[in-house]
């Protein structure tokens, strides 16, 4: 009896056991298997889970609502991706580097005032304070210190957008009245996004002379172009806020904005921040269970929302928050901007509230960054890495990693219990003090990639090497240890650098060149975990765009 003939309920059940590259050379050796692999999606799904594949889609999908064909080309760029990156000695593919200033494509599209920006900045860096990359790594798209927002095209490296209508008006102290440079983006296709914007207007004097400040947010839709290199905007809507803004994101019709706290107590300010939910279609507020608690980080999601909370006791949890039956069509660019008069009877719930465990680590949280990749499967991962200072003052920095597997939605059938145990792993990642690196995490939290400058190595030219190195959680052990109190060695505990070193192009000037701000050469790194585009910003201005898988989304 061959293989082939073997029925597909039973061959769907034995590839469910399989790895992803298992799956894939099953689907190469018979026309059948190859047929099955393309009309039935059940084909993929395990392996994909199991493996925590992230294939490359421009927004989030629920793999059961997936075209089977779409499924099984998505899954085998994925895996020449990952086969990649997980390979002794990465291979770039192509790599670009945008010198500083970029320059500007059509000025026609770009704004006077946001496209002369070089008069005005003291610093590079004050123009590229926060940006989002594009699934497909073709465009970024950046945020200034001004409330200026602008879109790269990384191909080109040419400003092809820009926008300086919301800038923060005259008289405004980015010093007093703290910075509120905040934007999310909601990718609905490869060539549709959504964009929210908070911005500042000016209310009225007061009768002794003062001025408040009011902030707003804005929704707008933008039309990418790849062939023609350009982007079209067209506006949606706006509304005010009564409040200030520390952090927004946005998913299908909701916006999320976590509200700026400005209580301290004895240790100084208390990092948590109150959570508001809005339907941006008519500016409907949802209510919220009163469990809820101010969250330090939040990550929006079809049909859920991930949130670090903070207690009373300033310990954390881990709260999942549901706010829809399911994720079907959640995105789909007919329907976002089409809202029904009919109320849907679902109200956001709390579907886990998780403690974190005890950490021996000192708890400065410097820096909160939350990992997931949404499948549509109700139980998923959720990475939460907290980067902090070590055991001791005089130490190196440290990286906390915790791995949840948690229940992240039901459906309206189900009997409703709230879970508030979880599988959970604990990684640490060491650093030692005088080496000037740092590290940055993608793929849903499951890779970890360093940058490393090189002092003892450079060129007839005098610039010095940006060498990358890259590992996965799995190469690390996860911590056991009985309570809180436990001694860490961190010469024994965690990992430095890995052997896994990926091609990179990067050279750079030295960190005592009058040019390079504070002696670091390095401002930022990013990974985009759907395309294996990695984005290193230098303190001088200049991007490079290393690209490790190929480019284009589904």
């Amino acid at each position: 009896m061959s293989l082939s003939s073997i029925p597909s309920e039973l061959i769907l059940e034995i590839v469910g056991y399989l790895d992803v590259q298992s799956v894939i050379c099953l689907c190469q050796t018979s026309t059948t298997f190859r047929m099955l692999s393309k009309t039935s999606r059940m084909f993929w799904i395990p392996s994909i889970i199991r493996s925590e594949l992230i294939l490359p889609f421009a927004n989030h999908q629920s793999l059961s609502s997936c075209d089977p064909l779409k499924l099984h080309f998505a899954t085998h760029q994925a895996a020449l991706r990952e086969r990649n990156i997980l390979s002794l000695k990465p291979r770039i593919l192509s790599y670009k580097r945008i010198t500083w200033p970029f320059p500007v494509t059509k000025p026609d599209s770009v704004d006077q005032d946001a496209g002369e920006y070089i008069l005005r900045s003291g610093s590079p860096l004050d123009e590229i304070n926060s940006y989002y990359v594009h699934p497909s790594g073709t465009w970024m798209f950046l945020l200034s210190t001004e409330n200026i927002f602008r879109v790269l095209h990384l191909e080109t490296g040419h400003i092809v957008w820009a926008n300086a209508q919301y800038r923060h008006p005259p008289g405004f102290s980015l010093v007093t009245e703290r910075s509120v440079e905040v934007f999310a983006m909601d990718f609905i296709t490869d060539s549709r996004v959504i964009l929210a914007l908070v911005f500042v207007v000016q209310a009225a004097a007061t009768p002794n002379g003062e001025i408040t400040w009011h902030r707003k947010y804005k929704i707008m839709q933008l039309d990418l172009a790849p062939l023609s290199i350009s982007v079209e905007s067209t506006d949606i809507t706006q509304d005010f806020l009564p409040f200030e803004v520390e952090t927004v994101e946005l998913c299908g019709p909701y916006i999320f904005f976590l509200e700026r706290n400005k209580t301290w107590d004895s240790n100084g300010p208390i990092m948590s921040h109150k959570l508001h939910m809005i339907d941006w279609r008519d500016g409907r507020k949802l209510d919220l269970p009163s469990s809820l608690l101010p969250a330090r980080k939040i990550g929006a999601y079809p049909t859920y929302l991930i949130s670090i909370g903070i207690t009373p006791e300033n310990t954390k949890k881990l709260q999942v928050l549901q706010y829809a039956a399911k994720a079907d069509d959640f995105h789909d660019a007919k329907d976002l901007f089409h809202h029904s008069d009919d109320k849907s009877d679902w109200t956001p719930c709390l579907v886990a509230n998780v403690d974190f465990p005890p950490s021996p680590m000192r708890d400065s949280s410097s820096e909160i960054k939350l990992c997931h990749h949404y499948t549509g499967n109700p139980k998923g991962t959720v990475r939460i890495c907290i980067r902090n200072r070590g055991l001791a003052v005089d130490s190196g920095w440290s990286s906390s990693n915790f791995t949840f597997t948690v229940d992240l939605f039901r459906s309206s059938s189900e009997e409703y219990s709230l879970a508030t145990s979880c599988e959970i792993a604990h990684r640490l990642v060491w650093e030692h003090e005088g080496l000037s690196h740092f590290y940055e995490v993608f793929g849903a939290g499951k890779y970890f990639v360093w940058w490393r400058f090189d002092h003892d190595s450079k060129d007839e030219e005098d610039q010095h090497p940006i060498r990358l190195f890259t590992t996965t959680i799995d190469d690390i052990e996860p911590i056991i240890y009985p309570d809180s109190s436990i001694d860490l060695d961190p010469e024994t505990v965690g990992v430095n650098y890995p052997s896994r070193e990926l091609e990179s192009p990067i050279k750079s000037k030295g960190a005592q060149d009058p040019h390079v701000p504070n002696g670091h050469v390095v401002a930022s790194g990013d990974v985009q975990s759907t395309s294996a585009v990695a984005i290193v910003t230098m303190t001088y201005g200049d991007i490079w765009v290393l690209r490790y898988g190929h480019t284009g989304v589904f």
